[in-house]
């Protein structure tokens, strides 16, 4: 949703509001003029979201558990509990574990072929 603060020119404000809240970071009532003034000068330099460590910490060495955390992951961004930049960032990470995991079942599987052809073949000779 976009900020309800309205313009001299009658024009509404076109950021979007904060969570919990009508107004964006700069027309908001909590946030102290000298915090914005300070963020003003910084020009955005001070981007970084951190994610506040409500997630189990688990191994991730399954599909099924990558699955749980990606649907948690979503689940929270869309009820606006994650900012959807850490989602993506989160998402990403997510995707490459899954090619891991992937990867390391594809090896276990190919290594178990190549025991079994080998054995087949001294079997023969």
């Amino acid at each position: 949703m976009k900020c309800e603060f309205v313009k001299n020119n009658g024009k509404r404000c076109g950021n979007y509001h904060l969570k919990n809240e009508s107004y964006c970071y700069w027309h908001s009532k909590r946030i102290p003029e000298a915090d914005k003034l300070q963020a003003r000068q910084r020009g955005g330099k001070d981007k970084i979201i951190k994610v506040n460590g409500s997630y189990k910490l688990s191994k991730l060495e399954t599909i099924s558990e990558a699955m749980k955390l990606n649907a948690t992951l979503i689940n929270n961004v869309l009820s606006d509990s994650l900012d959807l930049r850490c989602g993506v960032g989160l998402s990403s990470m997510l995707n490459l574990q899954l090619k891991l995991i992937e990867s390391g079942e594809f090896e276990k599987r190919l290594s178990e072929i190549e025991k079994d052809l080998k054995t087949k073949s001294e079997q023969l000779q």
